[in-house]
């Protein structure tokens, strides 16, 4: 770069400043049959990183000077309510709005079709972007005693998501514990979950942006991250040794 070829790696000189703060305000109550508990969340985090501008260049190709903000505000209520000696009613509400932002201005080097670089002079790549993730979330379930020794908890949950893409799924829940012996308890279940990508981990950088320069992807698709969606099946046998 500017006629500079080599350079000491001992000699590089990086900073990266993260910060991350959070708070979380929580009520909880208790009357007769019911339980209740409502939490208001915020979080705030932030990266800055400096680099070396010949060094970052030299070893990799790319100086990138970035700084990264992520805000996020949710509300999480949980109830459960003693319908009887049977039926325990629980039921709850998950809301959460997250901002991210990021702002990153990249010294690159040009290159030909080849990937040879054809230039000593770096060029500016700005890729600012920002984006709003919402998250709403509903369940409810039943524990129902069938007999003192076996219990059935059954629900369905629904959740949808609206960030880099979006998402819903309505998810069901069903699980049986049976006390088989004092000391052995047989247990399985199916569960369907639904997992967004965390927002805050997600890159968001615009690969088309470094076409034809010493930071250009092998591979310049770039879908955007989708919602993770399993079925989980547990079945297992729960054996007490000793009266201890």
């Amino acid at each position: 770069m500017n006629g500079q070829t080599t350079f000491p790696s001992q000699n590089l000189d990086e900073n990266q400043r993260e910060i991350t703060q959070f708070a979380i305000l929580s009520w909880q109550h208790s009357d007769g049959p019911l339980d209740t508990h409502t939490a208001l969340i915020s979080r705030y985090s932030s990266l800055n990183f400096q680099p070396d501008p010949l060094g970052d260049l030299l070893f990799n190709g790319v100086s990138p000077q970035a700084y990264k903000r992520n805000v996020a505000f949710a509300l999480q209520s949980d109830s459960a309510y003693k319908l009887n000696d049977v039926h325990t009613i629980r039921g709850g509400m998950y809301l959460q709005n997250d901002r991210s932002t990021s702002l990153t201005t990249s010294q690159v080097l040009p290159v030909d079709n080849t990937g040879a670089q054809i230039g000593q002079t770096p060029v500016s790549v700005v890729d600012d972007s920002a984006r709003t993730e919402r998250i709403e979330s509903l369940y409810v379930q039943d524990e129902y005693r069938l007999l003192p020794t076996l219990t059935v908890n059954y629900g369905v949950r629904f959740d949808n998501v609206d960030a880099f893409t979006s998402g819903k799924q309505l998810s069901p829940r069903l699980n049986v514990v049976w006390q088989a012996l004092p000391d052995t308890t047989v247990h399985g279940g199916y569960s369907r979950y639904f997992s967004p990508p965390p927002f805050e981990l997600v890159g968001s950088e615009t690969v088309s942006k470094f076409a034809g320069t010493s930071n250009a992807p092998a591979n310049i698709q770039a879908d955007s991250p989708k919602a993770e969606r399993a079925n989980y099946v547990d079945l297992g046998v729960e054996q007490k040794i000793t009266g201890s």
